[in-house]
């Protein structure tokens, strides 16, 4: 950001911004947190054609680091399969996070199976309606697991409570995850640097209105941010 404003104070056009892939090399007009070339997962990182590359290096230094993910990248080159490849032998029940319980049967129905790995749920409401809460009970019922799969890390991580506040209620709602972890934070970068290396199950935002990525121009909650 701070190139382009310098750039465009000079020539009265700033420089058109593409995103390269660190590991393949394909360049995209936008920045994707998995490459549409290779399906790596944060190496794209932005470039400034005829920018100085100390200037480049700084400005994407940002949108790289907000890309990484705690998801263990694949180290063999992906290809195409045949559809009946990739289904053979699959197990689409199998292939969920186990929500057991009455709670957890429901939230599966909901959610048409159960939560997919590595998918993104949005949880909508009206203030005061109960989010919050069932998020927390949400995110413990994934990190105690179930009898098959045992308890794993999850991250519950607040924008608007501290860690008091969300243990007090999760005190009042009798959660005693071994696994669950809190955290509060506004910044994605930080979220993500504090969470790498626990590699947990699932994350956990509340909300999303208050988190902020600082490559990007905005306060949290806005259109650019959201």
């Amino acid at each position: 950001v701070a190139t382009a404003r310098r750039a465009a104070g000079k020539g009265g056009k700033a420089p058109r911004v593409s995103y390269v892939c660190s590991n393949c090399g394909d360049g995209f007009s936008q920045w994707w947190g998995t490459c549409r070339g290779c399906q790596a997962v944060g190496t794209l990182t932005k470039f400034f054609p005829g920018a100085d590359s100390a200037d480049a290096d700084a400005d994407a230094e940002g949108s790289h680091h907000a890309g990484r993910s705690w998801i263990r990248q694949k180290s063999k080159e992906m290809v195409p399969k045949k559809l009946r490849e990739v289904t053979k032998g699959f197990d689409q029940a199998g292939w969920r996070i186990p929500l057991p319980g009455t709670f957890g049967n429901e939230i599966s129905r909901v959610l048409g199976g159960g939560v997919v790995p590595g998918s993104l749920v949005l949880v909508g409401g009206d203030p005061g309606v109960g989010k919050s809460t069932l998020m927390l009970q949400l995110a413990s019922i994934v990190s105690e697991g179930s009898e098959d799969h045992g308890s794993s890390p999850v991250v519950y991580v607040s924008g608007e409570e501290s860690i008091e506040q969300i243990a007090n209620r999760a005190d009042r709602m009798s959660i005693k995850s071994k696994d669950l972890y809190l955290y509060s934070s506004t910044d994605i970068e930080d979220i993500l640097d504090k969470i790498q290396p626990l590699s947990p199950k699932a994350l956990v935002v509340d909300s999303i209105q208050t988190v902020y990525l600082s490559a990007f121009a905005g306060s949290a909650g806005n259109q650019v941010q959201v």
